[in-house]
């Protein structure tokens, strides 16, 4: 349980950061977007139970939302990752087709939304392992905040680390605001979802069951 935290919480502040190309660059944001599909792929290894059990149980408005959702996001990762290796520069395999670069800008930003959409949904489970992952349950707010103040002043340390030539391009105060939005939009987009399956739930438990044939 807690590797798949750690996973999944890895997978999350990749993408942030990888989804914000102008500021990180081309070289690393390539360079990330590899680790970012290498990382997926563990997820859905680890959660290869939820493909099978799409075949068993009845479908009610919850789960027929949380399906569209999860197909979503298959979907826009899909477009991202079969997009990349003909528009790559810095891993260029020769084909170098301007126009599916369109595409992928589009499955990012559709990408960005749909995770957005899936955390919302998987709330109520994700929510204790954030807390019991992070040590948090007894922590206090200012606790939390000097956590984030030091993890910000590693990340610069690690930038300054890094040879001058590998460094994202811009200065990493573009990285880390474009990450922070991205994570403000993250979260509003699933506080919606949150309240959209609470509110299919309710609508569930008010329909009529289904006579039995």
């Amino acid at each position: 349980m807690k590797k798949q935290f750690i996973l999944d919480m890895t997978m999350l502040f990749v993408f942030l950061i990888v989804v914000g190309y102008k500021p990180l660059g081309n070289y690393w944001h390539e360079t990330l977007g590899i680790v970012l599909f290498v990382l997926v792929f563990l997820h859905n290894y680890w959660n290869r139970q939820w493909y099978k059990s799409l075949s068993k149980g009845s479908w009610g408005l919850e789960r027929k939302y949380t399906a569209a959702v999860d197909g979503l996001l298959i979907v826009s990762f899909l477009a991202v990752l079969l997009t990349a290796p003909f528009i790559s520069r810095s891993y260029s395999l020769g084909f170098n087709i301007h126009f599916l670069e369109g595409i992928h800008k589009a499955g990012g930003a559709l990408m960005l939304a749909a995770i957005g959409l899936h955390l919302g949904i998987h709330w109520a489970i994700l929510k204790p392992r954030f807390v019991n992952g992070l040590h948090l349950a007894n922590v206090s707010t200012a606790g939390i905040i000097v956590r984030l103040v030091v993890l910000g002043i590693v990340l610069g340390a690690i930038y300054f680390i890094l040879p001058t030539g590998t460094r994202p391009n811009l200065n990493p105060s573009g990285v880390y605001i474009g990450m922070l939005g991205h994570l403000v939009d993250v979260i509003g987009i699933a506080a919606v979802s949150y309240f959209i399956q609470m509110h299919l739930r309710k609508l569930g438990r008010k329909a009529p069951a289904k006579p039995v044939r």
